[in-house]
């Protein structure tokens, strides 16, 4: 032995340091004393030593309680003549257990021990990761609610997991002794052995849609993973069904949603524009042809100027809409806009915003067409200022405006002017001609003096045979005693109504703000006492009060 040792001690060496186990060979010297022949470095590295040990005995090295320790065990196998096994403790905390085998000469005696010691440590922490990890797999082949089942390579079934038989219903008894699996729906013979060669064959399937067939008949969904593996030199499939028959049906309401979403959207006979949070449009329905006739060849990153609106004010509120609503807020205004055509479309919006997994991300406006019901809303108040013989602004409308041009009077400082008029004869005119000759001489009185007015000014009809002209802005006095002129003057030729020349005359009675007044009810006293002194004063005139004190 020594001498093969010898003869192969270079090759020995490069082999026993590829070796993660400590690896000594020792010889047995005199009887019973020993002396290091080899170590290799992994021994070398943990009992701390180098080359120079070799010769050495365990006293030469180790205190003499560890070299006494380590030497009995040693003496153990001299004595037994067979293997001897014990734990060995280093001063870094390394522990080994040590297996001594003795070497024989051709007498039967022992020449060499051969001492190989694993760590412990290691060993241990490989055992309690297998441990773990069969354990963790217990775990999940017991406990996990996905039904797994190993296939044999003729397609049978001969071992399942618990969640098998709660959601197919067989047991592993049950299903072990049927040859073809009765849980496949459907069941073609000739596939599914095409499928089992593929399988047995090294093809891994992962998440196949699949009909199962329960043990009380119900059908389930479930998403199937099959893959190939060798248990003791056999061939092996390991399967996994994730049942889905409740994700379906709610992928089903939610395919039924999206369409039902989508048909409102695109089918709804309002206009439905969806902005991100940038204001960029996202998406548009069909009624964007409808209502204002663009075309999508025409929804650019431009057409957002066309919902603007074109009224200035308009373009703000719509800004300040869209903004609260990318804060949460749904929103609802009016806004008037172009179609294509160039024509005024007036829209009611609700806008409201987009939330994707409770965020807000862009804002959808809901615009319907109210283009008809505006133009009502207007017809109607129109009537409901407008006198309806004369086509002028009634006495209700007149008010309004005199409302609004003090309080503009007031803020700007300037003065303006009322004139208060009344036909003089009327009564006379329309007892002896009739009623429609009287009608048609207020209509023909009313062109007559909205061709003399200007259109900053406005006359209204207060009813019968009396007006009123409301004079905004005026300087002083000057402007309202000419045009009260003008409109005398245009009466001094007969007018022929229905074969009847008619002769009349009116009087006018002025009030100026502030002079006469500040209050509208005071200017109207004013104006109306002032046309009483005219009347007084033989008609046919005009007056104005010269002083307010």
């Amino acid at each position: 032995m020594g001498k093969m040792f010898e003869i192969n001690s270079r090759q020995f060496q490069m082999m026993m340091d590829g070796i993660v186990d400590l690896v000594m060979v020792i010889e047995v010297v005199d009887g019973s004393d020993f002396v290091y022949r080899f170590m290799n470095k992994k021994a070398q590295e943990i009992i701390g030593v180098r080359e120079d040990v070799f010769g050495k005995t365990f006293a030469d090295i180790f205190p003499d309680q560890k070299a006494t320790y380590i030497q009995g065990n040693f003496l153990k196998v001299l004595q037994h003549k067979e293997p001897v096994t014990f734990e060995r403790y280093e001063s870094n905390g390394w522990i080994g257990q040590t297996t001594l085998t003795p070497i024989f000469d051709d007498d039967g005696h022992v020449e060499y021990i051969f001492s190989v010691t694993q760590d412990l440590k290691e060993n241990n922490k490989m055992k309690e990761a297998i441990t773990q990890k069969t354990n963790e797999l217990e775990l999940v082949w017991n406990y996990t609610s996905d039904a797994i089942f190993i296939m044999k390579e003729d397609g049978s079934i001969y071992k399942v997991n618990p969640a098998f038989e709660e959601m197919l219903g067989w047991t592993e008894e049950e299903i072990s002794k049927e040859p073809i699996p009765p849980i496949f729906w459907g069941h073609n013979q000739a596939k599914h052995e095409a499928f089992l060669r593929r399988l047995f064959s090294g093809e891994n399937f992962n998440n196949i849609e699949r009909k199962r067939v329960c043990k009380n008949g119900k059908i389930i969904d479930v998403l199937a993973s099959y893959r190939p593996i060798i248990l003791e030199e056999k061939n092996y499939a390991v399967a996994m069904y994730k049942e889905v028959t409740n994700i379906q049906v709610v992928q089903q309401k939610l395919r039924e949603s999206e369409e039902q979403f989508k048909s409102l959207f695109v089918h709804n006979p309002d206009l439905i524009v969806a902005t991100d949070q940038n204001g960029n449009i996202t998406n548009v329905n069909s009624a964007v042809q409808t209502v204002l006739g663009y075309t999508e060849e025409d929804i650019t990153d431009d057409f957002i100027n066309v919902l603007m609106g074109y009224k200035e004010d308009q373009i703000k509120e719509r800004i300040r809409y869209v903004n609260k609503t990318l804060q949460g807020e749904t929103q609802a205004y009016e806004l008037s806009v172009y179609n294509k055509k160039g024509n005024r479309v007036d829209l009611k919006i609700k806008s409201i915003p987009i939330k994707k997994n409770g965020e807000i991300k862009g804002v959808y406006e809901v615009g319907q067409d109210i283009t008809l019901q505006k133009q009502a809303e207007e017809k109607l108040k129109k009537l409901a200022l407008c006198d309806t013989l004369t086509d002028l602004p009634n006495r209700r409308a007149i008010n309004e405006e005199i409302d609004a041009a003090l309080i503009e009077a007031s803020q700007n400082n300037h003065s303006l002017a009322l004139l208060y008029i009344d036909l003089d004869h009327f009564k006379e005119i329309n007892d002896s001609k009739g009623h429609l000759i009287g009608d048609e001489l207020l209509v023909q009185f009313s062109l007559k003096v909205k061709d003399i007015v200007s259109e900053k000014n406005i006359i209204a009809r207060l009813g019968g045979d009396e007006f009123l002209i409301l004079m905004p802005k005026v300087d002083h006095s000057t402007g309202p005693k000419a045009l009260a002129k003008s409109i005398i003057q245009s009466l001094q030729e007969p007018m022929t109504i229905a074969g009847h020349e008619i002769q009349t005359t009116l009087s006018i009675g002025i009030a100026m703000y502030p002079d006469h007044g500040v209050q509208k009810r005071e200017l109207l006293m004013q104006a109306d006492e002032a046309l009483y002194m005219a009347k007084n004063d033989g008609k046919n005139t005009f007056k104005i009060i010269e002083s307010n004190a």
